[in-house]
């Protein structure tokens, strides 16, 4: 290794990981926003169901701090697409009648630029708009979508529409009861989408 390498290693290792980071962010909202965050996060989760309801024939999946659990009202609602094709993506977006934006977004892990759709909807609960970055997979990389990370937990999940009441486990009528899902059509606790809800 050359020594900028060596140097770049050390910095690395120096940096705490995700999951650390991740705990400091609940930790400040348990201290600081207890009592708006869990409104919020719930919010924030229903319209992100409705555009993976909408987004269905591109296999969406629901990632960062929605689907982590550590939303607020600022959060922008992360979907990954795992799409055929880019234009395939983009073409459903305008059937739907979405205005959208296209931009390159980072390297995907072949090291292939990857694209990333954004648009904005209006949260009528938080009365405000909300960000909506849509990133496009190869299609082949839904194999690897799920792992999970040093704790059990994925980084991504599909979760998606579901019957209503199919699942009556003390866990799910738990989990949609606190986040204020009662009576829809998903279930949001740990055994149905795997979204890592603490306590339950």
């Amino acid at each position: 290794l050359t020594d900028h390498a060596r140097t770049i290693a050390r910095m690395r290792a120096a940096l705490p990981s995700n999951e650390a980071v991740e705990d400091e962010v609940r930790a400040q909202l348990a201290l600081f926003h207890a009592d708006e965050q869990p409104a919020e996060l719930a919010a924030l989760r229903r319209l992100a169901l409705r555009w993976m309801e909408r987004l269905e024939p591109l296999r969406p999946h629901l990632a960062g701090a929605v689907w982590r659990g550590t939303a607020t009202r600022r959060s922008a609602i992360h979907i990954d697409l795992y799409a055929d094709d880019v234009k395939g993506a983009e073409i459903t977006l305008i059937n739907l009648g979405v205005d959208y934006d296209s931009a390159e977004g980072g390297a995907d892990r072949r090291g292939q630029p990857q694209t990333v759709l954004t648009l904005a909807e209006r949260c009528a609960e938080l009365g405000e708009p909300v960000t909506l970055p849509l990133a496009v997979h190869d299609h082949d990389d839904l194999r690897g979508a799920l792992l999970a990370d040093a704790r059990g937990r994925s980084w991504r999940g599909a979760g998606g529409p579901r019957p209503p009441g199919h699942c009556s486990s003390r866990a799910c009528v738990a989990a949609r009861a606190r986040n204020g899902a009662e009576g829809e059509s998903a279930c949001w606790c740990r055994e149905c989408t795997r979204i890592p809800f603490e306590g339950v």
